[in-house]
């Protein structure tokens, strides 16, 4: 019975133990089985989070060279415009429309005298009428004057634009400003050189003041430039300066010295008035005689003899006139005394009364002043 007992006890027991390890072998399978899906499922997670590692690096990198691209374009955009800021602030503008005008002003003035045939007043003693009435005066057959005041004006232009834009337009005057002090300084300095070699002794005071503006307007514009920019700059401006002096060069080739200077020796000789007098020349120079006019003049002056005509050869007993050169012209010679007492500085000039007319004078004009004193 014992037996027995212990028999079912053990056979119980072994039973037990062998559905024991069944299970066991099941669950170990299934422990492998599972330990199998998390390698594998933990191969995929490693390999996707390695893709998105890859991805956000990629994204990142990508990122990060574009960013760089555009801060080394905004970078080099702004250091560009800074650049322009800078000079169009350091131009001084102002100073140089200044100067543009006063050559304006100048240019003006021998221009109008020149097509008008008016004469030009001398600030100085010298006759700077020689100057300007030269061969020099003119590029083929256009008055140096005129082209200077297109010149001038250009420039000043430029500079009044320079200081209204807004810096993105700043570098158009900047460059322009400087192109046209280069042109107005060569310009200048062939002129200098041809008052030193062929007009030797003569004091151009309106040559000289030229000069001063252009060399002033020229010095202005370089200092609103760094020496970098004024050295990538100079082939052209040195081009520039080239094109200039041979331009003046061709057009004054065809000048003979000798003829140019033949100017200041000229023998006196006097022009015969060859027109008829009308009854009312013939009472105003009566007139004017009778109230001390004086008409201050040259022989060689073409407006003096225009003048003359105008009243007409039987006026001419009674016309107050002076002449100013009564030996002739010559190098270094001075006015006659009379005419340097009365300070004439053109020609003609009539002095009435005491007030001083440059020019010739038509007969209301000269009726009207007779009237009002």
């Amino acid at each position: 019975m014992l037996l027995s007992a212990h028999s079912h006890v053990g056979r119980c027991s072994f039973a037990s133990i062998q559905h024991t390890a069944m299970h066991s072998n099941d669950l170990l399978a299934s422990c492998r089985s599972l330990n199998r899906r998390a390698l594998h499922a933990r191969t995929f997670f490693n390999s996707a989070s390695d893709r998105r590692r890859c991805k956000v690096q990629y994204t990142s990198s990508s990122d990060q060279q574009t960013s760089t691209s555009g801060r080394q374009d905004t970078q080099q955009s702004m250091s560009q415009s800074d650049r322009y800021r800078r000079g169009q602030k350091g131009m001084p503008y102002k100073l140089i429309s200044a100067l543009a005008f006063g050559g304006i002003a100048l240019t003006a003035y021998l221009a109008a005298s020149k097509l008008s045939g008016a004469p030009v007043v001398c600030l100085a003693s010298g006759g700077c009428g020689s100057v300007l009435n030269s061969e020099y005066a003119t590029v083929f057959g256009i008055p140096l004057s005129l082209l200077g005041l297109g010149a001038y004006s250009a420039v000043a232009a430029l500079s009044i634009r320079g200081i209204l834009s807004q810096s993105s337009k700043a570098p158009v005057s900047q460059y322009g400003v400087l192109a046209g002090g280069a042109v107005l300084a060569s310009c200048s300095a062939s002129l200098l050189y041809v008052l030193l070699t062929r007009f030797e002794g003569e004091a151009c005071t309106w040559c000289l003041t030229s000069a001063g503006l252009s060399f002033g307007i020229l010095a202005a514009a370089c200092s609103g430039f760094s020496r970098r920019q004024l050295q990538d700059v100079a082939p052209q401006g040195g081009g520039l300066i080239a094109a200039t002096i041979l331009f003046l060069s061709l057009a004054w080739s065809g000048i003979d010295p000798q003829g140019a200077e033949a100017v200041y020796d000229i023998p006196y000789q006097a022009a015969t008035v060859t027109t008829q007098s009308s009854s009312r020349g013939e009472q105003l120079a009566k007139r004017l005689n009778d109230a001390g006019a004086k008409m201050y003049g040259a022989f060689w002056c073409s407006h003096c003899h225009e003048q003359k005509e105008a009243f007409g050869s039987q006026a001419m007993k009674d016309f107050p006139y002076v002449e100013c050169y009564p030996d002739g012209f010559h190098k270094f010679d001075d006015l006659a005394k009379q005419c340097k007492d009365a300070k004439i500085q053109a020609f003609p000039a009539w002095i009435i009364k005491g007030q001083t007319y440059p020019g010739a004078q038509s007969f209301d004009k000269l009726e009207k002043i007779l009237d009002s004193q």
